[in-house]
């Protein structure tokens, strides 16, 4: 269980809905403005992910029990089917099956992504090995008590949130610390290594909007560039819609 809000997380299957193009396009000529910063565009972004979860709960959550019930009527007029064929019949028939067969890949994309197979690019419906692999990732990563140095053993969430805080806050921000400014004569007393004029020139060199077009279209589509959850994925495939924007935000921070 989630204490708190409860993180977005993007999926891609998301992006083969037919209607995934237009809502974002609409959203992005509702939201007005043309961002070139990364803050203004963040704050884009940000709008448009309720919409987005809408999206996705109206159409794919509970994606398991929707491709029980697709099959469950898809095998309803087959039997029927059977008994007394008729055009009528024949066109239910192949329109349940399509939409049953979409369900079954979305069901496949989406424990795909959540078992975070990258070797695998394209799968035959492995559906149940993405789960176990997920299920085994979930219990890896998750963390369900802490044992104190006096031998007590914390089980509340709550608590336990509390005191990874307190840990980390004592190490990173400490109270009572006096402040210390460091100069760059002092970064330079630490390393005796001087970059060539090239180089500087290289490490300074502003990226063009067609090499930072291709860094992110290049990067894994079921990963996150960003802590905000939208994954590689969704900036592809709305790229015509939003391309322009992000080059431009991205481009501006590195000026």
């Amino acid at each position: 269980p989630y204490i708190g809000t409860k993180p977005f997380k993007f999926f891609n299957f998301l992006t083969l809905h037919p209607d995934f193009v237009q809502t974002v396009v609409d959203f992005w000529i509702q939201a007005g403005g043309h961002a070139t910063f990364l803050g203004d565009l963040c704050w884009k972004l940000k709008q448009l992910k309720p919409i987005l979860r809408k999206l996705h709960k109206n159409n794919f959550s509970k994606i398991q029990k929707r491709v029980t019930i697709a099959n469950s009527v898809l095998q309803l007029v087959q039997a029927e089917l059977l008994q007394s064929p008729t055009p009528e019949l024949f066109q239910k028939e192949k329109e349940l099956h399509e939409k049953w067969e979409f369900l079954r890949r979305i069901e496949e994309a989406y424990f795909r992504q959540k078992s975070r197979i990258n070797w695998l690019k394209k799968g035959d419906l492995n559906t149940s090995y993405f789960h176990r692999i997920w299920k085994v990732h979930t219990a890896v990563n998750s963390i369900r008590s802490f044992l104190l140095p006096k031998g007590i053993l914390l089980i509340d969430p709550i608590a336990m949130g509390e005191l990874a805080v307190a840990h980390f806050k004592s190490i990173i921000a400490p109270e009572n610390t006096p402040s210390t400014i460091s100069t760059p004569n002092w970064f330079h007393s630490l390393l005796d290594f001087r970059c060539t004029q090239q180089q500087c020139e290289s490490l300074s060199a502003l990226p063009t909007r067609e090499t930072i077009e291709k860094t992110l279209l290049r990067l894994n589509p079921n990963k996150a560039p960003g802590p905000d959850g939208l994954t590689s994925g969704f900036y592809k495939a709305a790229w015509s819609i939003i391309g322009v924007e992000v080059t431009d935000s991205i481009a501006a921070f590195f000026t």
